[in-house]
């Protein structure tokens, strides 16, 4: 993992860097398909991100997560660092496996869209209209991705 990432970032002078990552879950997995770049709206959609695949590099590291937080820290903490410094790069394979566990913070997704709202509100600072848009556009993400391509 870490090998390929960081050569990846300096073949290519990314410095912020992430890969795709199976979800096991029940004992099944499949892949989470993520976006081919991350800026702050498509993070805000849809975080495109994960904690187990993100690789930063050092000098660009100057923030921290805001530990009074208790969701949505890592978002935070990716807006700030790509606000300053620009995208964030995909590299082409998975390379992590991310254990979904049925009692987790994550897995509730209507406590996730209540802390969604309060971060896009209070964190963000966005008036109604943009958390509505922001609102929306991670709904409709959270629907297809949990919901819809389970019927199909």
């Amino acid at each position: 993992f870490l090998e390929r990432l960081i050569k990846f970032s300096i073949i290519n002078s990314y410095y912020f860097v992430y890969c795709p990552y199976f979800i096991y879950s029940e004992g099944k997995s499949k892949l989470n398909k993520v976006l081919p770049y991350a800026n702050v709206p498509n993070i805000l959609k849809c975080n495109p991100l994960s904690c187990l695949g993100v690789l930063i590099k050092k000098e660009n590291l100057i923030y921290e997560f805001d530990i009074s937080l208790k969701t949505h820290e890592d978002i935070d903490l990716w807006i700030r660092i790509i606000r300053d410094n620009g995208i964030a790069h995909r590299y082409y394979k998975p390379l992590a496996y991310y254990r979904q566990r049925k009692r987790s913070l994550s897995s509730n997704k209507l406590i996730n869209a209540i802390h969604r709202w309060i971060f896009l509100r209070k964190i963000m600072k966005f008036n109604y209209f943009k958390t509505i848009f922001y609102f929306l556009s991670y709904l409709t993400y959270g629907i297809n991705k949990y919901f819809l391509k389970k019927l199909f």
